[in-house]
């Protein structure tokens, strides 16, 4: 408060550390976190006699997801598995979704309109599932007109558009999530910039998540024991890669030519 309009009702706020203020006023740390403890005791105390203000207990799907969406693909680029797992926690928590469908425009959040455009799309490359590729196509139909005039409004449904035209390339994995050569081949992926893929990961377990969803996966194999890539568009591959080079040559030629 720099012009001393709120002279004792300002939140304080910590500047300096415990170190720095012990050495300032030639006190132990020790003295310091004690000072420390008993005035947080007695601001509890006077605090509890207050009334309490509202709690606000509702969740936005939009804020956590993107939340989630960021630990997922730091995690993923980075190989940080602490932020993988704090995706999927996140993940497992959000069992249901707020949303809103009179949303016409991309705000400090994307919209729902253009947040379901671009998840249909990529779950459609994932399963093959074409009613769900028709309805992005359907959703990005009925706001053409908007995007053709105003596509800064529509940030994030102008990349669903984007992805719907350039198609997304799939990449699959088969190998063993944690071994050596696997971790080769997702970081070559992970080590480019590629808006428009879906990365898929299979061990080729008939039992699998992915592979009890997608029987398209069972073709696809680990060449002679090591991890193996397969570089498709609309499931149709090239010929699979062991080598993380050959794989990333592979893909920046893929990008190149879209």
């Amino acid at each position: 408060d720099p012009q001393g309009e709120l002279q004792g009702q300002n939140v304080l706020i910590v500047r300096y550390s415990v170190e720095l203020t012990a050495a300032r006023f030639g006190i132990t740390v020790e003295k310091v976190n004690h000072l420390l403890a008993s005035a947080r005791a007695k601001m509890a105390d006077m605090r509890i006699t207050r009334p309490r203000p509202h709690l606000d207990t509702k969740m936005l799907a939009s804020w956590n997801g993107l939340m989630l969406s960021a630990f997922a693909r730091v995690g993923a680029v980075l190989g940080d598995e602490a932020l993988l797992e704090r995706a999927k926690q996140a993940g497992n928590f959000l069992k249901e979704h707020l949303m809103s469908c009179n949303k016409y425009q991309d705000g400090a959040e994307p919209s729902a309109n253009s947040v379901s455009a671009s998840n249909l799309l990529r779950l459609s490359h994932y399963t093959g599932n074409q009613e769900w590729l028709q309805k992005s196509q359907q959703l990005l139909t009925a706001f053409s007109d908007r995007l053709a005039r105003v596509p800064i409004a529509l940030p994030e449904m102008v990349r669903a558009l984007m992805a719907q035209h350039y198609t997304l390339k799939q990449i699959v994995i088969c190998g063993q999530r944690d071994d050596s050569d696997t971790a080769g081949l997702l970081a070559a992926v992970n080590s480019l910039y590629l808006p428009f893929k879906v990365l898929m990961l299979t061990d080729g377990s008939p039992e699998s998540f992915l592979c009890q969803r997608l029987p398209v996966l069972s073709s696809m194999f680990q060449l002679d024991g090591v991890a193996t890539a397969h570089v498709c568009q609309d499931f149709t591959c090239s010929l699979p890669v062991t080598d993380p080079q050959e794989l990333r040559r592979l893909l920046l030629d893929g990008a190149t030519d879209s």
